[in-house]
């Protein structure tokens, strides 16, 4: 009894003595279950950079840079002691370790061994059986395999041999079992179009012609089984000037097509010449479609999808494969669009940024206008679905269970970067790459979300309590054709960040201010951006405000 005593008092005058801006998890007014900590500072000196997260073998391997060896292949098994640098392929510099892809119980990837090129690489989780798969461009040049996709046990990929140009090839993982499935494009290259997809065992995806025509194709892994779908545009390209948006749903291949009569659209297939038709012509006032349907996202049998029509702005749509069935969900902003952007399927609904006049914030929609709701006030970045979690950056990782109580921040505005990112399960644990601005660095690192019924005493990564004083942005000029002219109230005497982003949370400009005053003016140049909507974000402390800003000539 009198050492348990003696123990709740070392308790109490431990969470007595924290900051009142900063408690330990299990003293906060809004409780978790969970704690964040740094996993392993791979560089000592600079960033570590931990990037391209993949589980293999109940572990999860990763590009790293450990100020050392350059960018390799990193394992880690969630502990510091099992966060190791599992081989250095280049000796001499970067292997740089990318397009990570599983087929048969092996890893594959591509590297630069400093004497090959940049190759097709396989390992079967041991550094002794990681290997080249063969050099496909020889003489030290590089065949760049990406878009790896695995189909049972042979793995597509598109490769440049140094002869016939980017094609598409296959391998077994042996070296005899890699070679070119077809030469598509004999006057050139077949190119690099993202978002190439498995249905059926054959590979749907876009291709250059020797026309210069980029059309629809598939592929069963044979040479005569390779061919075009269909002539989606016989006076130009079906995908042209703009990235191929490809997406399984149902049974059928949905894309984004150009047919040269309606613009860029909504289109399905089978697979058949006959069964790729136009979904829908949802653009139809026939001037060029401004905000063409992107982001194509399944959640169940329903297809997702950003659109633009001639009467409202950019929202999110639905399609059931028919004509009647493509609809928009609901008006998010009825003053313009919304912009719905990181599309997600999690618990059968989707789940997506978007803006509704008012803000940005984390929505989820079951497909109906009454099921389309807010579910949190914050504006998310990097959504990720890792688990039975939601997982998204801002001003540092937030969870979601996909409700608006079991929305919340994991640990305090000031402690972590904007950017925590790439949020990847592992066992109980998470990890994800952040930097930590508290420390007054820009540098990455791997972080870990731990489960804890106490969490440990000294983990410093609790949630933030709510300050009084509220943290005001007032733009001077919206719209505006050449700077952002912001008045920022209530961050007096404290650090204040200011940060200007894409839509997609990527980096423009930022300012940052040691000792706030009262009121801070500041300005950042946007002439040479182009027109379209930006962030504004202020982060002081346990604090974030986030603005839209127009730029418009």
């Amino acid at each position: 009894m009198d050492k348990l005593y003696r123990f709740l008092i070392c308790l109490f005058i431990a969470a007595y003595s924290l900051p009142a801006s900063l408690v330990y998890a299990q003293f906060s007014p809004t409780p978790t279950t969970v704690y964040i900590s740094k996993l392993k500072e791979i560089n000592p000196t600079g960033s570590g950079v931990p990037s391209r997260f993949i589980e293999f073998g109940g572990k999860v391997y990763f590009s790293a840079n450990d100020g050392i060896n350059g960018n390799e292949l990193w394992v880690t098994d969630g502990t510091e002691a099992g966060t190791v640098l599992f081989k250095n392929i280049n000796q001499g510099g970067d292997s740089s370790p990318n397009k990570f892809t599983i087929m048969n119980g092996v890893l594959y990837f591509s590297a630069d061994d400093g004497v090959n090129g940049d190759e097709l690489w396989k390992t079967d989780g041991t550094p002794g059986g990681t290997q080249l798969v063969r050099n496909i461009n020889p003489a030290g040049a590089h065949a760049y395999p990406s878009y790896l996709v695995a189909n049972g046990s042979m793995l597509f990929f598109f490769a440049n041999n140094g002869t016939n140009g980017r094609e598409l090839w296959k391998t077994d993982g042996t070296a005899n079992g890699t070679r070119m499935v077809k030469e598509i494009n004999p006057t050139g290259q077949v190119g690099d179009f993202p978002s190439p997809v498995l249905l059926n065992g054959k590979l749907y995806f876009a291709a250059k012609e020797a026309e210069g025509n980029i059309e629809f194709w598939v592929s069963d892994g044979t040479e005569v089984g390779t061919k075009r779908v269909k002539e989606i545009n016989p006076t130009g390209s079906a995908f042209a000037g703009f990235p191929a948006e490809i997406q399984v749903c149902n049974g059928l291949v949905y894309f984004v097509a150009d047919d040269g009569v309606h613009g860029q659209e909504l289109w399905k297939s089978d697979g058949s010449s006959a069964g790729t038709t136009l979904v829908k012509d949802i653009w139809t006032s026939g001037e060029p479609n401004p905000d063409s349907p992107k982001f194509l996202t399944t959640v169940g049998t329903t297809l997702f999808f950003t659109a633009r029509n001639s009467f409202y702005g950019t929202e999110i749509w639905k399609s059931d494969g028919t004509s009647t069935g493509t609809v928009q969900v609901r008006n998010i902003n009825p003053n313009g669009s919304s912009s719905p952007y990181g599309l997600v399927s999690f618990q059968n609904q989707l789940f997506f940024g978007a803006f509704d006049s008012d803000a940005i914030a984390l929505w989820k929609s079951d497909g109906t206008s009454t099921g389309t709701q807010k579910v949190s006030t914050v504006e998310p970045v990097f959504i990720t679905v890792a688990g039975n979690y939601l997982y998204f950056d801002h001003s540092g990782p937030w969870r979601s269970d996909g409700t608006s109580e079991g929305t919340r921040q994991l640990g305090p505005l000031a402690n972590l970067g904007y950017d925590s990112n790439q949020f990847i399960k592992l066992g109980t644990k998470v990890l994800f790459s952040a930097k930590n601005t508290n420390s007054g660095g820009s540098d990455y690192e791997l972080y870990k979300i731990s489960p804890c019924t106490a969490c440990p005493i000294g983990s410093r990564e609790g949630i933030s309590e709510e300050s009084p004083t509220e943290l005001t942005l007032t733009l001077l000029h919206n719209p505006t054709p050449d700077a952002v002219r912001v008045e920022v109230s209530g961050a007096n005497g404290q650090p204040l960040s200011l940060q200007l982003v894409t839509l997609l949370g990527q980096p423009i400009d930022s300012k940052s201010i040691e000792n706030a005053q009262a009121l801070e003016r500041h300005q950042f140049d946007i002439r040479s951006l182009p027109n379209g909507i930006l962030l504004l974000r202020a982060i002081s402390r346990d604090r974030s405000q986030t603005i839209r800003v127009s730029k418009t000539d």
